[in-house]
């Protein structure tokens, strides 16, 4: 049995997250909530759907979420989305260079710096004109910057296809069902459960998919997301809200 996770497993206090967030703070927990869902829902549509994969899945994961987040967004708000998943990467090098791990090279997931340069190559590719400045902001070198419009049409030509294969908004019945199953009793986790659910029903207005998939918000003991194709379930940890409410803290000390 195969389990897809989004990023490594951190473990954490119980008490991690349990203070107010600031607005900023906030919108950098939901902004990752939506990136995580997005990339265990691309591991549940290849399995589901029987999609080919080429490369590595994980990698693909990571396209399909910031291509989801430019699809279904206003600019402003995708802009602000795509910024913060970029940042989740950058903070999880900074973890790894201040506690002396070195990178899992052998890991099935890419190194955070290299995913956080392609969320950026990416989303700057779907429209070159109107982001330089997101780019510039971000530190895209120029050299990677000349094949981020040909790597994002590679990418809308991919999973494209398969989106509008899926997109049907007259469906007789919703394809994902959504429990909360566990507390959200601090704001990170109250957060990381209403943007998992807001993107479930934002989903069961126009897709369609072979068989229908369970969308679970629990308690794992770790920080993690994962897509489990023997029960064709997402489950979304509330731990790794916390660890998001930690690094949140960690980036937007001053609000």
């Amino acid at each position: 049995m195969r389990i897809f996770a989004f990023v490594l497993c951190v473990f954490l206090p119980a008490t991690a997250g349990a203070q107010p967030l600031t607005d900023r703070q906030a919108d950098y927990v939901g902004a990752n909530a939506i990136a995580i869902f997005y990339h265990e829902l691309a591991h549940a549509l290849i399995d589901i759907q029987r999609l080919p994969v080429f490369g590595q899945e994980e990698d693909g994961a990571d396209v399909f979420s910031i291509l989801m987040i430019d699809y279904l967004f206003e600019e402003d708000a995708s802009a602000a989305i795509a910024y913060d998943t970029a940042n989740g990467f950058y903070y999880e090098t900074l973890e790894a260079e201040e506690n002396g791990y070195a990178p899992a090279y052998w890991d099935v997931h890419g190194i955070s710096q290299q995913r956080y340069y392609n969320t950026v190559c990416l989303y700057f590719g779907g429209n070159v004109d109107e982001r330089s400045e997101f780019a510039d902001e971000l530190g895209l070198p120029e050299d990677r910057s000349y094949t981020c419009e040909e790597e994002r049409a590679l990418a809308d030509d991919s999973w494209g296809n398969v989106l509008d294969d899926l997109e049907n908004p007259d469906k007789s019945q919703d394809f994902l069902a959504i429990k909360i199953d566990a507390g959200t009793d601090t704001p990170a986790r109250q957060i990381w459960a209403t943007e998992t659910k807001a993107e479930v029903q934002a989903l069961n207005e126009w897709l369609e998919l072979d068989t229908p998939l369970q969308v679970t918000v629990a308690e794992c003991g770790e920080a993690n997301a994962f897509y489990d194709p023997s029960s064709r379930e997402i489950t979304m940890c509330v731990e790794y809200a916390d660890f998001l409410g930690s690094a949140a803290e960690t980036l937007f000390t001053d609000g």
